[in-house]
């Protein structure tokens, strides 16, 4: 353990003394033409649209052959990017060596200004390998070029593409955010389809249309079956509440059988429902009865004269 710490150390310090070794000087470099490039983000088979740029390089050693490098700037990741070796420039000679920038800026329009750095070292017999190298003398330049770009006809696809799939997502997704019975696998797709649009967008900023395109199609589909296979099934709101009482209404099998318990049951009259004619003892019968009820005033006067003629001889009977 201890002499590990001390090989640790000792590479430590070796390193710091390396650094201190190198010597940095600027590099004696213009551009041939500082004219503003113009041209589209992306190329039509996919990836950033090239550019190349003439730098006039002086080597300011008359023994060596100055070995010249570059490194340009990625405006997508915001960091420089190796682009390796561009020229050998003889001693004690100057030499234009063409350089490749791009603009990985697909789906914006504007301009921006692309920095490059130059770097020179002398000759490969005093090339370590690396950046701490004992005695390395190491010539340095920056510049940059200025890049007009705009959005070609592929990228506009794709742009269009992505604001159906947002317009379309806003709604369902607060739809389902906002749903008292949300389903889980209706809202895992609705994540994937955000995810997937996400990525289509960073694929556009590298200039990867067809990637862009097909994660943009696939989220589409998927926002759009969520909408029209959930909404209805797995989203249904509950039932409404009774705020006086706070009881729920009653279920129509419920309110059936209520009415079948509580309510007196309606006879319906039966099929042939016209009265049967009168047998001929009804006839009769009626008849009689329709004499006694005309007759019966004609007795009684009947009776009470025969009561009176009656009571009249019995008593000249006695007399």
């Amino acid at each position: 353990m201890v002499v590990k710490l001390k090989i640790c150390i000792f590479a430590f310090l070796l390193i710091i003394d390396l650094v201190n070794a190198t010597e940095f000087y600027e590099l004696n470099a213009i551009l041939v033409d500082n004219k503003t490039l113009y041209g589209p983000n992306c190329r039509i088979q996919g990836g950033p649209t090239s550019y190349q740029v003439d730098v006039l390089v002086v080597n300011p050693s008359p023994n060596a052959t100055l070995k010249v490098t570059y490194m340009y700037y990625n405006l997508s990741s915001g960091g420089y990017e190796d682009g390796g070796k561009i020229c050998d420039v003889m001693r004690g000679a100057s030499q234009s060596c063409t350089l490749t920038i791009y603009t990985p800026t697909g789906g914006k329009n504007g301009s921006d200004q692309i920095p490059f750095k130059l770097s020179g070292t002398f000759g490969v017999e005093s090339y370590c390998g690396g950046p701490f190298c004992e005695g390395r003398v190491v010539y340095e330049k920056e510049l940059n070029v200025t890049v007009n770009h705009y959005t070609s006809l592929y990228e506009e696809s794709v742009i269009t593409k992505i604001d159906i799939a947002m317009k379309e997502y806003g709604p369902v997704f607060q739809e389902y955010t906002n749903c008292p019975n949300a389903n889980a696998s209706a809202l895992a797709e609705l994540q994937d389809a955000s995810s997937e649009l996400l990525s289509a967008s960073n694929d556009l900023t590298i200039c990867n249309i067809q990637q862009a395109y097909n994660l943009t199609t696939d989220a589409i589909v998927k926002i759009r079956e969520v909408n029209s296979s959930y909404t209805q099934e797995l989203c249904i709101p509950p039932p409404p509440q009774n705020d006086t009482n706070n009881t729920q209404l009653p279920s129509d099998h419920n309110t059936t059988q209520n009415n079948e318990t509580n309510e007196t049951p309606v006879i319906q009259p039966p099929v042939n429902s016209q009265p049967s004619p009168p047998s001929s003892t009804d006839n009769i019968s009626q008849v009689v009865l329709s004499l006694a009820k005309g007759c019966m005033p004609f007795s009684i006067l009947m009776a009470m004269f025969v009561i009176a003629v009656w009571s009249e001889r019995k008593s000249k009977t006695n007399v």
